[in-house]
């Protein structure tokens, strides 16, 4: 990996005190939101009613399901409809974790990022993630709306340091030249903390599901097997093929350990749909980067 123009000792000593508090707080409403759409069990109404009195999201919802993109045959007019007949609660849960980070983090400061890059790729895993879950024995363990949720929230903690050590990460990101190993090896040499551990700061913080915090600990940790490790394991192979697909690999294959949890091959996984899946996506994460 290239070297970084950085002082490890001095940074590291300020990184280390990151904690818990250093993670964006949520509003009483926002708390309320959060809470719903990490319940399986959520009422759609109950949701659609509780968005319906916060004007910017619900604004950002009913707009979107009436974009081009959705093309709806008549127009959208509430958050109940934008739910139910557009958008599905994946793409809600989305747009909803966006506007309540967008006033809380600052990523103006790190110009080598790229809000939209990373929405895209969120969506993606979270979307391919779901697919792969459907289709495999996969869905006796965790339900096809929590797997879209691990992946989505899986690497939220990257937007963490970049709003606290802009510069820094900005370096990170440029050396790193788009490998996922050596970008995150080096946030922990830098900073003494990566954005997986972060990931365990903001599940305390926002009371996220055992099984989220766990994915965005354990993700990118091809040697975890503990608690729900299957479903970490496969959320990380889903975000390093979106790495791959960045980096203009062309050939994608899954690990014989993903292969093996899904009991499935990679050709019967539809690896290759990932890539026009990531380059529809990046409509609708053209829309979420506008919020953060």
């Amino acid at each position: 990996m290239t070297n970084l123009n950085l002082k490890p000792d001095d940074i590291s000593l300020a990184a280390r005190t990151l904690t818990v508090d250093d993670i964006p707080n949520c509003s009483i409403s926002d708390q309320l939101i959060l809470e719903l759409i990490t319940d399986e069990d959520v009422d759609i109404e109950q949701l659609a009613a509780v968005i319906q009195e916060n004007p910017s999201l619900a604004t950002m919802i009913i707009g979107m399901a009436n974009s081009a993109y959705f093309s709806p045959p008549s127009p959208i007019l509430n958050t109940r409809d934008a739910i139910i007949k557009v958008l599905g609660m994946g793409m809600v849960k989305s747009v909803v974790l966006s506007v309540v980070l967008g006033p809380r983090i600052d990523l103006s400061r790190c110009p080598a990022f790229s809000v939209i890059d990373y929405w895209t790729d969120s969506l993606s895993a979270a979307k391919f993630c779901q697919k792969l879950v459907q289709q495999s024995i996969l869905k006796k363990q965790i339900s096809v709306d929590q797997i879209y949720l691990c992946a989505l929230l899986a690497g939220l903690g990257e937007l963490i340091l970049l709003h606290h050590y802009p510069e820094e990460m900005n370096e990170l990101i440029i050396a790193s030249e788009n490998n996922l190993a050596d970008y995150v090896n080096a946030q922990k040499e830098v900073f003494g903390i990566n954005q997986s551990e972060v990931g365990v700061l903001i599940g305390t913080r926002w009371a996220l599901p055992e099984i989220v915090v766990t994915t965005m600990q354990r993700c990118l940790q091809a040697d975890y097997k503990g608690d729900d490790w299957q479903v970490s394991y496969l959320v990380g192979e889903v975000i390093l093929q979106l790495s791959r697909i960045r980096s203009g690999e062309q050939k994608l294959v899954l690990s014989p350990t993903a292969e093996t949890i899904l009991q499935k091959s990679s050709a019967e996984c539809g690896l290759d749909e990932l890539p026009p899946l990531r380059t529809d996506l990046s409509v609708i994460a053209q829309h979420l980067a506008t919020q953060v």
